[in-house]
């Protein structure tokens, strides 16, 4: 009988709120739990693969305090020295997730444990600070998302959803006023400054309500800030006002796949895809993973071959890992392998080698039969 891969293809792509500007002392308090200090390593890349521009802070924030703990060097590396709180087996009398394949760009490995356990001892996420740009979080809590004292990626991104090249019709009716609050909410969403930004966009949908697109920018600074509830309520506005603009279909999707509601996800990107598919092929590559969620292959592979096709220069190549995994799960062994093994040739997230290695012994345990 065939073996067939059944991993977890779960790729956050949530941010983090912004983050509280205080001082962290690091200290232990009484009765908390006992520390061990460990040097930790990891980098940071753009998720394009274009150049970093310039030095990164690597901040720690840890139960609303934040510091930053380093920079990084001329190779985009990092190190530090951090007090690993000691707890086996689980954080604050919950689990530790298992480890997925996906936990590099864009990802927030610690996701599906904050509700829980943000308010314990010792919770930390590392992050990136670039201004104009967004990190992915990774759990300091989580040994087992990273390998040994390497961290692995931090991944940076523009600020900004992609959000379609449509403008709604209904934007042109927008009386003056409300347009200067839109661009200028604009303008400071580019500087990254989300919270001013927002302010903008919520002053231009209240001078004009029927604004559309200022809703869809409103729930892209939102969703940026971790402010899901508040952002599907703006895209879901926008959506009412004008179901044509791909952007709020879009961002709806990744909400939807933050919270592993595959179907909806899938449903949002396909909406997205459908009305401006050669905009990005960011919304395809999402679409895969919720389609392999669901065990939809042939469309997961549809979808990843589209995301491929529109990026010749390989710029997300962590794309021929996922089409790899999803080839291995459809029984074509020879040809996810070869995608594998040019996924782990390039740049590999650190995180992703042992999964890619154990899919590829499994295709050939499997064409050995």
């Amino acid at each position: 009988m065939i073996t067939v891969i059944r991993a977890s293809l779960f790729f956050a792509i949530s941010v983090g709120c912004l983050w509280c500007q205080q001082s962290s002392t690091g200290k232990s308090q009484a009765g908390s739990a006992p520390t061990a200090n460990v040097i930790l390593t990891g980098a940071v890349m753009m998720e394009d693969g274009s150049p970093v521009p310039g030095s990164v802070e690597i901040r720690l924030f840890c139960n609303g305090s934040e510091r930053t703990v380093a920079h990084t060097t001329l190779t985009d590396d990092f190190e530090f020295q951090w007090n690993r709180p000691q707890q086996p087996g689980s954080i604050g009398g919950v689990s530790n997730p298992p480890v997925t394949p996906f936990t590099g760009a864009e990802s927030d490995a610690s996701s599906v444990v904050h509700g829980s356990v943000q308010g314990e001892a010792g919770y930390c996420d590392l992050r990136a600070w670039l201004p104009g740009y967004l990190s992915n979080d990774i759990n300091l809590n989580n040994p087992s998302e990273f390998d040994d004292s390497n961290v692995g990626v931090l991944w940076l991104r523009p600020t900004g959803v992609h959000q379609g090249n449509m403008v709604s019709a209904l934007t042109l009716g927008a009386p003056k006023n409300a347009r200067k609050m839109f661009d200028k909410g604009t303008d400071l969403l580019h500087s990254g400054k989300l919270a001013d930004a927002a302010s903008s966009f919520q002053k231009a949908v209240t001078i004009y309500p029927r604004f559309a697109d200022a809703w869809l920018s409103l729930g892209n600074v939102q969703f940026n800030m971790g402010a899901n509830d508040a952002a599907r309520n703006s895209l879901e506005r926008a959506l009412e006002l004008d179901p044509k603009v791909p952007g709020a279909w879009q961002i709806m999707g990744y909400l939807a796949f933050n919270e592993k509601k595959w179907a909806d996800a899938a449903g949002y990107l396909g909406h997205a895809e459908q009305l401006d598919p050669m905009n990005s092929p960011t919304p395809w590559f999402y679409s895969a993973v919720a389609y392999y969620e669901l065990q939809k292959l042939e469309q997961a592979e549809k979808s990843i071959r589209t995301e491929i096709d529109m990026d010749p220069q390989c710029r997300n190549h962590r794309a021929r890992y996922v089409l790899g995994i999803i080839l291995i799960a459809r029984h074509e062994d020879v040809e996810g392998s070869d995608a594998l093994r040019s996924y782990l040739a390039s740049s590999p997230d650190p995180r992703d080698v042992a999964t890619a290695k154990t899919a590829l012994s499994r295709a050939q345990t499997n064409g050995d039969r």
